[in-house]
């Protein structure tokens, strides 16, 4: 566990002072695709910790996005006060982004996390950790595999499994109702019965 200390120790220190190895693997990226899939992961104590294994089932990918307030689109059919802003918030974390980029271009692989990996004046980069559990070989054996979307599952994965996002019909009528069906009722417990008991 020592070594582990001093790894990330060192991959915190150079991406703060920017080293040579950090400048040159940010420019890298940045010419290069928007998606990248790497052989060995950038920072691969914090991988591990995510879930990365260094076997053939598992792989990483560095993902480009563009940091900062995105682009609104412009109304249609006249002036609306309310939406004159040229700039929004885009209303969720960048890894998210990340992470769904990443894995409508790898179909076949289960992203499993994602984290930070450097930054410069225009783009953020992400690096997600892939899993193929479309292959014949198990991953585990039988006795010790859990399921990735039981327990310890991040907060992006659980927003990408939700087509129509992680709180798309909190509020809604069909929420309130769907939530007085699921919701136990309260029932109240009988009163004990008081005997009147006789004066002498």
């Amino acid at each position: 566990m020592g070594m582990a200390k001093y790894v990330r120790a060192s991959f915190a220190q150079s991406a703060k002072e920017r080293s040579e190895s950090y400048t040159l693997r940010l420019r890298k990226w940045r010419k290069g695709p928007v998606v990248v899939r790497q052989e060995n992961p950038t920072n691969p104590i914090r991988a591990r910790e995510l879930g990365y294994k260094a076997t053939k089932q598992y792989c990483t990918a560095v993902v480009r996005i563009r940091r900062g307030r995105h682009v609104r689109r412009q109304p249609d059919l006249g002036r609306k006060p309310g939406r004159n802003r040229k700039r929004v918030e885009p209303g969720r974390a960048l890894i998210w982004y990340a992470t769904n980029r990443a894995a409508r271009k790898f179909t076949n692989l289960t992203p499993i996390n994602a984290y930070w990996v450097g930054e410069d004046g225009v783009y953020k980069y992400f690096e997600v950790i892939f899993r193929n559990d479309n292959d014949s070989t198990p991953l585990h054996p039988a006795k010790t595999y859990v399921a990735p979307q039981v327990q310890g599952e991040s907060a992006f994965i659980q927003a990408k499994m939700d087509p129509k996002g992680a709180h798309a019909f909190k509020g809604t009528v069909a929420a309130k109702e769907r939530a007085k069906v699921t919701a136990p009722k309260a029932t109240a417990k009988p009163k004990a019965k008081v005997e009147a008991t006789a004066k002498a």
